[in-house]
């Protein structure tokens, strides 16, 4: 009777993480309060809403709050939920991150949370516009250097089925704009396809905001 309540426990603190929430950023709660961070800038609100599911630190610190940028208005903060504008046409849903610690004394910026990688990923598959780096349990996984690409197929399948800490590390005096696609089990040539489009709308996007 023991031995089965304990596998019962075991099996329980196994599924504890659960799913990964708003893995790609793409379902914010915007209910508010929102409040603008000065007339016509972005909006300022509760990152575990702007953000949901993430974990925000700067400097080993929980940031409570965060920017949320609609289409057309600039970001604001080290950490911004920005939202494509709909003419971009981008295949990788409405919204992105974007992140700044444009001052090597500025601190690094970490996004974290911790849940099942499911049973049968083998990739994540990230984008990025500048240098950000990738951690499974404390593990570096990974990087998107923008000398080398602007996009990263993260091996994940020694997790497959795991609950892990996925986080992701942009370093002092950087900036990026950072997106998540998903998991997948294979980059197929359509994915390649996909990717080619998409990276050409950031792009094209990208510019026309500077």
């Amino acid at each position: 009777m023991r031995t089965h309540l304990l596998l019962i426990g075991l099996g329980t603190f196994h599924c504890a993480a659960g799913p990964f929430i708003n893995l790609t950023f793409d379902e914010p709660d915007l209910s508010g309060p929102l409040i603008p961070a000065y007339p016509g800038g972005p909006l300022r609100g509760n990152t575990d809403q702007i953000l949901r599911g993430w974990t925000v630190t700067l400097a080993g610190e929980v940031q409570s709050t965060m920017y949320y940028s609609p289409p057309g208005i600039g970001s604001g903060g080290p950490v911004n939920l920005w939202q494509r504008d709909p003419g971009a046409m981008s295949p990788f849903g409405p919204y992105e991150v974007f992140m700044a610690s444009r001052f090597p004394e500025q601190p690094e910026i970490r996004l974290s949370q911790t849940a099942t990688i499911p049973d049968d990923a083998k990739f994540l598959w990230i984008l990025s516009l500048g240098y950000v780096e990738a951690y499974a349990d404390g593990t570096k996984i990974g990087e998107v250097n923008p000398v080398q690409g602007t996009f990263g197929f993260l091996n994940v399948a020694p997790y497959e089925g795991k609950d892990v800490s996925l986080e992701f590390v942009l370093p002092p005096g950087l900036a990026t704009r950072f997106d998540i696609v998903g998991f997948t089990s294979v980059p197929e040539p359509s994915t390649w396809a996909l990717l080619g489009l998409g990276l050409g709308a950031l792009v094209w996007h990208f510019r026309r905001q500077r």
